[in-house]
Formats: C-alpha cells, sequence, structure tokens
C-alpha cells in the first residue's frame, strides 16, 4: 500500500512538475477578459465575476494574486477613516475611494496571469489522486489505483489544459472528488457522504455552470441507497435536501445569480445560442457527429498522443464499465448516468471544445483501470495475467515520456529547430507529396535545407501542406479530426488538431491537404 502512494504521488509531482515547466506557453483567449474583471475589482473593489459563464471559483483564483495590493492599501484607509468624521453619513466615500485608487494603480495583469496559472494547474492536478482514491473505493485493489492516476496524471490532454486559466481543469478535480464522495457514500451506505458530494458538486458548478450535472450521480446514488431502508415520501425528502444543500452551497460560492439575475440569465441564453448555432472551426454537425467525434477524442487522443496506443486503453475503458455493471449497479450507475447524461447533453450542439469533455475523464480513467484488472482477472494463465498491465504500463510510460518531452519543449522558440523538424517529416516520407509555403520555402532556404524530389509547387498537388501558422486563417484548418496535422510538427503546448485557432502561431506545421478549407495559393514564383 505504501508503494501505491509514493506511486501515486510520483505521478502527481510529474504532472505538476510538467504544467510548471510549461507555464510560459504563450496567450490564450480567456485571459484578457479574465484580467479585466481583476482591473475592474481593484478599481471598484467589487468582487464578483463580470461574466457568470465562468463563475466565482475560476474568478477568484484569478483575482488571488492580485489581493497583496488590497492589503497594501489597507493601512491608508484606516488612516483616513480615523481622521473623519463618523457623523457624517457618507464621510467614508473619500476613504473608500482612496483606497480603491491605490490598489489599482500601476497594475499590471500580466504577472497576476501567470501566478494564476500556477493556482489553476494545481487546483486541476488534485484530480490525480482523487482518480486514485475513487478506483481504490471502488475495487479495493492499489494497483488500479495508482493505473487510474497514471490514465490522468499521465495524459498530455489533461497536462496541457491543466495550465490553462480555464475552468475545466478545476472542474476534472471536483469531478473526480464528487465521485470518490459518491463512491464512499455507496459502499458505507451513508448518507452523510453524499450530502459532502452535493457540496463537491455545487463547488463544480461554481467553477463551470454545467459542472452542475455533478448532481446527477449524487441523487442516483441516494435513491439506490434509500428507496429499500425509506418509505417514497422519505426518500423523496432525503433527495430534496442534497438538492437543497447544492443550491445552498452553490448560492453562497457564486452569489452572483442573486445579485444580477437579469444578466445571469442573459448570459445563459446567450451561450446556449452560441453552442447551438456553431462557431468556426469547431462547429460540428449536433447529434451523431458531435458524440462520434466526443468519444473519438475520449477513447483516443485523450488517453494517448500516439494514435495507435489511445484506442488500447480505450479498449480497457469499455471492459471496465462492463466489469462494474456485472460487480454492482449501485456502484456503476452512479457513474454512467453522469457520463451517458454529459454526452447526451453535449453532443445535441453545435460547438464542439474537448475541454469540456474533461469533466468526464476521472470516470473514464478508474474504468480504464478496472478493465485492466478485469482481464487480467479473466486470463487463466500466469503469463496471460502479466501481459496486459504490462502493455497498459508501456503505454502509460510512453505517455509520461511524451508529457516532458512536450514540455521542455514549451517556452523555447527556435526557428532552427522548426525547420529542422520540417525538413525531417518531408524527407522520412519520400511517397508523400509536400507544399512548402513561401515562408516556409524562406526558412529552408536560410537554413540551407535543400528541397527534396517529393517536393511541388502548386497546393492542389500536394498530400500535405508544410505551412507557417501564422499563414493560415484561424477558420481555415477544422476541428475535432485527430489527425489533421502530422505527428512531429506542431505545437508542444496544445493539441492543435483540436484547437487550430491557437493564437500562437509563428510555428511550421504539416496538414493534411484534404482538411484544409482555404487552400493557399502557389508559389509567387511559380505563377
Amino acid at each position: 500500500m505504501l508503494l501505491a502512494v509514493l506511486a501515486v504521488l510520483v505521478i502527481w509531482a510529474v504532472f505538476v512538475g510538467t504544467g510548471l515547466l510549461g507555464i510560459d506557453f504563450g496567450r490564450h483567449w480567456d485571459e484578457p477578459r479574465l484580467a479585466v474583471s481583476v482591473s475592474e475589482a481593484l478599481r471598484t473593489g467589487r468582487f464578483l465575476p463580470l461574466f457568470f459563464v465562468y463563475p466565482s471559483i475560476p474568478y477568484w483564483l484569478t483575482l488571488l494574486p492580485a489581493l497583496p495590493r488590497f492589503v497594501a492599501g489597507a493601512h491608508g484607509a484606516m488612516q483616513c477613516l480615523a481622521s473623519v468624521d463618523p457623523a457624517v453619513p457618507v464621510s467614508w466615500i473619500p476613504c473608500y475611494e482612496q483606497w480603491t485608487q491605490s490598489a489599482a494603480a500601476g497594475f499590471d495583469p500580466t504577472p497576476v496571469i501567470r501566478q494564476a496559472r500556477v493556482l489553476f494547474l494545481f487546483a486541476s492536478s488534485l484530480a490525480v489522486p482523487f482518480t486514485a482514491l475513487l478506483t481504490w473505493t471502488w475495487r479495493g485493489r492499489a494497483a488500479e489505483a495508482v493505473l487510474a492516476a497514471a490514465v490522468v496524471g499521465l495524459s498530455w490532454e489533461a497536462a496541457y489544459h491543466a495550465r490553462w486559466t480555464a475552468p475545466d481543469g478545476v472542474l476534472m478535480a471536483f469531478s473526480a472528488a464528487t465521485l470518490w464522495l459518491v463512491a464512499q457514500g455507496v459502499q458505507r451506505r451513508s448518507i452523510g457522504w453524499l450530502r459532502i458530494a452535493a457540496v463537491s458538486a455545487a463547488c463544480g458548478a461554481a467553477t463551470k455552470l454545467n459542472g452542475g450535472i455533478l448532481l446527477l450521480p449524487v441523487l442516483v446514488a441516494g435513491f439506490l441507497q434509500l428507496r429499500s431502508r425509506l418509505p417514497k415520501g422519505a426518500v423523496a425528502l432525503q433527495l430534496l435536501s442534497l438538492a437543497g444543500l447544492f443550491a445552498a452551497a452553490f448560492l453562497l460560492l457564486c452569489p452572483g445569480p442573486m445579485i444580477e439575475p437579469l444578466q445571469f440569465v442573459v448570459e445563459i441564453l446567450h451561450e446556449h445560442r452560441h453552442y447551438a448555432t456553431g462557431q468556426p472551426p469547431y462547429t460540428v454537425g449536433a447529434g451523431p457527429d458531435h458524440l462520434w467525434r466526443l468519444l473519438v477524442y475520449l477513447l483516443g487522443p485523450f488517453l494517448s498522443p500516439r494514435w495507435w496506443f489511445g484506442p488500447i486503453l480505450g479498449a480497457t475503458a469499455l471492459i471496465g464499465v462492463v466489469a462494474a455493471w456485472k460487480r454492482s449497479r449501485a456502484v456503476a450507475l452512479p457513474v454512467s448516468i453522469l457520463v451517458v447524461a454529459y454526452l447526451a447533453i453535449v453532443s445535441v450542439q453545435r460547438v464542439m471544445f474537448v475541454r469540456n469533455a474533461l469533466l468526464m475523464a476521472p470516470a473514464l480513467a478508474s474504468w480504464c483501470a478496472w478493465g485492466v484488472g478485469a482481464a487480467a482477472e479473466r486470463l487463466q494463465s500466469r503469463y496471460g495475467r502479466v501481459v496486459v498491465p504490462a502493455v497498459v504500463g508501456v503505454v502509460l510510460l510512453v505517455n509520461g515520456g511524451w508529457l516532458v518531452s512536450q514540455a521542455s519543449e514549451i517556452d523555447e522558440p527556435s526557428r532552427p529547430r522548426h525547420v529542422l523538424a520540417a525538413s525531417a517529416v518531408v524527407a522520412a516520407n519520400p511517397a508523400t507529396l509536400f507544399y512548402l509555403s513561401p515562408r516556409v520555402t524562406q526558412a529552408f532556404s536560410e537554413q540551407g535545407r535543400a528541397l527534396g524530389a517529393n517536393v511541388v509547387n502548386e497546393p492542389k498537388k500536394a498530400d500535405v501542406l508544410v505551412l507557417w501558422l501564422a499563414e493560415v486563417p484561424v477558420d481555415a484548418i477544422p476541428a475535432n479530426r485527430p489527425n489533421t496535422f502530422l505527428f512531429g510538427l506542431g505545437a508542444p503546448e496544445v493539441n492543435l488538431n483540436y484547437y487550430p485557432s491557437w493564437l500562437e502561431r509563428d510555428r511550421i506545421v504539416a496538414v493534411r491537404a484534404s482538411t484544409l478549407v482555404h487552400l493557399p495559393g502557389p508559389r509567387r514564383s511559380e505563377r
């Protein structure tokens, strides 16, 4: 057991360590408006988010590094209050304005955002130990708990999302915590654990509103536990008490909907319309198309960046689902209904951001671990029982190696390295026809790299386009296709297959010509 704990701690440390190594990854879409929220809080002393789609917990994680500015101005404000006439009702207003003005003076959001990234990273990393605890509670097997922790902790997808000042990684951690608390409630047949789980679910909703779905497994577990012990009316009252506790905790953490209900409703309606109508290049077909692409991501790239390894872990997850249902409906149903309901809700939308799927990662990781254990149990020979865990172990080690190598390349802009990598890709695929954009051709020339016989002048004749990403319009490359970009060229800080509009575009990429919406024109010298 001690070795298992140490192994989980090592995985956790790798997740945090590689996250810190790559914390200076460039820019993120959400950071400017978060910086505005912090600046507004310093200017007005009003500690409420300017927008409620990302509610209070992400807001506070971003604001926390800036709070010392308020503390620094407190002494001056107290001195001001001591000098005014307390009999005058509004005499405190100049002191308050002095305090907020001193806090806002010379505010630079850059260091605050960087420190906030660290807080988001650490909060997201809690998914690793909580996923291990979830699996241990389910199965009681230390090796499987370590395996589940490794699926999340060595996932490149989970890792780069965790660096962002976005709520999805933090929501992943609350998902793991909530499911663990639900598992404890089921195993111990304790409504008290489910009450704590309801509070954890409220924290998820206060992180991102769609986290409110975490209440569903709490209610399902409560119903399964109470229906044989209490009359129907008493069961309904207990479930209402869980929902009421969830609502109270949410409003305590996120009072904005009560203070500004109209803005809250308008934002919700706006986001609903946004996801229903689409946003190039992230637009997908509602229904089967969205569902299929989401499942491909979860059972493939999320589990491993190597396309031939992801399905191996995906298969173990499917085995784990079956094994869980065979063992206990009370264990399997709360988690399964969370995943099924979330997939059903998300897949009817026309915008697909894979970061929204992180909420399901702890369940997926636990199913992978359960599946490995179940497959090993089914094999009769001693040799067979070793093969399955060994293969999965190799996959996870490859994942860890990729995670470390990618993190070490972040914040190291090197045009010669980009050119060298692109040249190697062209040389390694002599049967593939490549088109090099003018800027890439110039970079090859500057670095003394010869153009091979498989380089063509017309993009329409090429199988693969080697481009400087900054040359490509942000909506020219459709998202949510796992093999748009050739492996080995791209961005170490993000999966461009799923985020082709990434802001850091000063890099060489190789794109399959069949996926590009707007093909570039031929090089000028060839027109």
